[in-house]
Protein backbone atom coordinates (compact mmCIF):
# COMPACT_ATOMS: atom_id res chain seq x y z
CA UNK A 1 0.00 0.00 0.00
CA UNK A 2 1.34 3.51 -0.53
CA UNK A 3 0.74 6.37 1.25
CA UNK A 4 1.54 9.96 -0.27
CA UNK A 5 1.44 13.22 1.26
CA UNK A 6 3.11 16.96 -0.13
CA UNK A 7 6.47 18.19 0.76
CA UNK A 8 6.19 20.43 3.53
CA UNK A 9 9.28 22.79 4.39
CA UNK A 10 10.79 22.79 8.04
CA UNK A 11 14.09 22.97 7.42
CA UNK A 12 14.00 25.30 4.00
CA UNK A 13 13.41 29.02 4.66
CA UNK A 14 10.63 28.59 2.06
CA UNK A 15 6.62 29.09 3.51
CA UNK A 16 5.47 26.63 0.67
CA UNK A 17 6.95 24.49 -2.26
CA UNK A 18 3.55 24.55 -3.88
CA UNK A 19 2.29 21.16 -4.42
CA UNK A 20 5.68 20.97 -6.66
CA UNK A 21 7.06 18.69 -4.12
CA UNK A 22 5.66 15.25 -2.64
CA UNK A 23 6.76 11.66 -1.02
CA UNK A 24 5.39 8.84 -1.71
CA UNK A 25 6.02 5.61 0.81
CA UNK A 26 5.70 1.97 -0.59
CA UNK A 27 7.24 -0.01 1.93
CA UNK A 28 10.77 0.41 2.76
CA UNK A 29 11.11 2.70 0.37
CA UNK A 30 10.13 6.55 0.42
CA UNK A 31 10.12 8.62 -3.10
CA UNK A 32 10.75 11.96 -3.48
CA UNK A 33 8.59 13.95 -6.85
CA UNK A 34 9.87 16.75 -7.75
CA UNK A 35 7.55 18.70 -10.12
CA UNK A 36 6.23 15.29 -11.02
CA UNK A 37 9.74 13.47 -11.34
CA UNK A 38 11.25 10.74 -9.26
CA UNK A 39 14.71 12.42 -7.88
CA UNK A 40 15.66 10.98 -4.51
CA UNK A 41 14.61 7.92 -2.57
CA UNK A 42 15.42 6.42 1.16
CA UNK A 43 15.49 3.29 1.63
CA UNK A 44 14.67 2.61 5.43
CA UNK A 45 16.19 -0.66 7.45
CA UNK A 46 16.57 -3.15 4.53
CA UNK A 47 19.50 -4.90 5.92
CA UNK A 48 20.52 -2.68 9.06
CA UNK A 49 19.30 0.08 11.00
CA UNK A 50 20.79 2.85 8.79
CA UNK A 51 18.52 4.70 5.83
CA UNK A 52 20.33 5.16 2.85
CA UNK A 53 19.52 8.10 0.45
CA UNK A 54 19.79 7.96 -3.52
CA UNK A 55 19.45 10.93 -5.62
CA UNK A 56 18.83 10.46 -9.27
CA UNK A 57 19.23 14.03 -10.74
CA UNK A 58 18.94 17.55 -9.26
CA UNK A 59 17.71 19.47 -12.05
CA UNK A 60 17.04 22.87 -10.85
CA UNK A 61 17.59 24.98 -8.06
CA UNK A 62 14.31 24.65 -6.92
CA UNK A 63 14.78 20.64 -7.40
CA UNK A 64 17.88 20.55 -5.34
CA UNK A 65 15.74 22.86 -2.27
CA UNK A 66 13.16 20.15 -2.63
CA UNK A 67 15.79 17.30 -2.49
CA UNK A 68 17.84 19.02 0.78
CA UNK A 69 14.27 19.59 3.06
CA UNK A 70 13.42 15.55 1.75
CA UNK A 71 17.26 14.62 3.04
CA UNK A 72 16.50 16.64 6.27
CA UNK A 73 12.83 15.45 7.31
CA UNK A 74 14.68 11.70 7.13
CA UNK A 75 17.35 12.61 9.48
CA UNK A 76 20.24 13.33 6.74
CA UNK A 77 20.41 16.74 7.98
CA UNK A 78 20.26 19.81 6.02
CA UNK A 79 23.31 19.28 3.29
CA UNK A 80 24.87 21.38 0.83
CA UNK A 81 24.55 21.09 -3.27
CA UNK A 82 28.35 19.36 -2.67
CA UNK A 83 26.84 16.56 -0.17
CA UNK A 84 23.74 16.46 -2.41
CA UNK A 85 25.74 15.31 -5.17
CA UNK A 86 27.98 12.63 -3.39
CA UNK A 87 24.99 10.79 -3.36
CA UNK A 88 24.35 10.88 -6.94
CA UNK A 89 26.88 7.79 -7.41
CA UNK A 90 27.96 6.87 -3.69
CA UNK A 91 25.75 5.09 -2.94
CA UNK A 92 23.68 3.39 -6.12
CA UNK A 93 26.31 0.30 -5.92
CA UNK A 94 25.78 0.19 -2.31
CA UNK A 95 21.83 0.05 -2.73
CA UNK A 96 22.08 -2.61 -5.13
CA UNK A 97 24.00 -4.63 -3.30
CA UNK A 98 21.66 -4.33 -0.06
CA UNK A 99 18.70 -5.04 -2.13
CA UNK A 100 20.05 -8.23 -3.82
CA UNK A 101 21.21 -9.20 -0.38
CA UNK A 102 17.75 -8.74 1.44
CA UNK A 103 16.33 -10.21 -1.25
CA UNK A 104 18.46 -13.25 -0.97
CA UNK A 105 18.28 -13.58 2.73
CA UNK A 106 14.37 -13.66 2.42
CA UNK A 107 14.56 -16.52 -0.27
CA UNK A 108 16.68 -18.14 2.96
CA UNK A 109 14.03 -17.78 5.03
CA UNK A 110 10.97 -18.34 2.89
CA UNK A 111 11.99 -20.67 0.41
CA UNK A 112 15.20 -22.28 1.04
CA UNK A 113 14.96 -25.16 -1.99
CA UNK A 114 15.73 -22.18 -4.32
CA UNK A 115 19.19 -21.63 -3.50
CA UNK A 116 19.92 -24.99 -2.53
Amino acid sequence: MTNSYELQPRYDSRKSFYKKAHVEIDGHESKLFSYGTHVASVFSGMTSSEDVLEVYGTYSATTLRHIKEFAAQFGFGYMTKQEVEKYLTENIGRIQADMAQHARDNIRKEAPWILS
